[in-house]
């Protein structure tokens, strides 16, 4: 677990340096979906994709945990 909280805080960090990289907003959503955390990950997902609307990886990691959440069918619109 201490790997994870390094790398939730190491894409914290990134964010806080430069919050238009979706890639930084990608790999917080690999580590708090790692980390049990799902909705916090959908949400960082979302906003990758917010930033980076043709980024596949993103696009699957939360189509991913969303069918880990039980919502599957949910609306993929990219909101918040």
């Amino acid at each position: 677990m201490g790997v994870l909280d390094e790398a939730i805080a190491s894409s914290r960090h990134a964010l806080l340096l430069d919050s238009s990289l979706s890639i930084a907003h990608n790999n917080l959503g690999l580590s708090l979906a790692a980390s049990g955390q799902r909705k916090e990950a959908a949400a960082s997902f979302r906003q990758a994709l917010l930033l980076n609307p043709r980024d596949v990886e993103a696009q699957t990691n939360l189509g991913n945990v969303l069918r880990d959440l039980g919502d599957a069918n949910a609306n993929l619109e990219l909101t918040l």
